[in-house]
């Protein structure tokens, strides 16, 4: 049996970020998005995970006002086109049964967008990225970097960046 070739996806990285250039950042990176994909959001309190999100929201074309699911911990929303996403902020979770509780399992085998806030407190109970975007910085600038995880991202994907 032959190897598989290793496939080097584009890393993508953007300095001094303010919250009105988060619309194009947004833009950009919707782009990279499709049914199934995984987007993981790291970075502190303040850095700009859900104004991301509601950017990135607004280029797949949904209507819904996009809030962080801060209590209620996920909320789907759909896209004009009939794209599934899935916001979930794992900010409060403490432990994987909090998970279980809320029905995030059943998500697991659907073909929705996930956008995840605070992915390090998933206990393995969350599904691995494809996307994995880090913010840093507050205030009226920031960092954001992007690096693909390559999962399942298709190849055609890789072109496009």
């Amino acid at each position: 049996m032959q190897a598989q070739p290793k496939v080097k996806f584009p890393t993508w990285n953007q300095a001094s970020v303010s919250l009105d250039e988060m619309q194009s950042v947004g833009r950009d990176i919707a782009k990279f998005i499709s049914p199934g994909c995984v987007v993981y959001f790291e970075g502190g309190l303040g850095a700009g995970k859900t104004t991301l999100i509601q950017k990135i929201c607004q280029e797949l074309r949904v209507d819904e006002t996009v809030l962080s699911p801060t209590f209620s911990i996920l909320k789907p929303y759909i896209s004009a086109n009939g794209m599934e996403l899935l916001h979930v902020d794992l900010y409060r979770i403490e432990n994987p049964a909090e998970l279980l509780l809320i029905g995030i399992e059943d998500f697991q085998d659907s073909d929705c967008v996930w956008l995840i806030e605070w992915p390090n407190r998933g206990f393995d109970v969350i599904p691995p990225p494809d996307i994995r975007i880090q913010l840093s910085g507050a205030g009226s600038s920031r960092k954001i970097c992007m690096a693909w995880e390559a999962k399942s991202l298709k190849m055609s994907m890789v072109a496009d960046a």
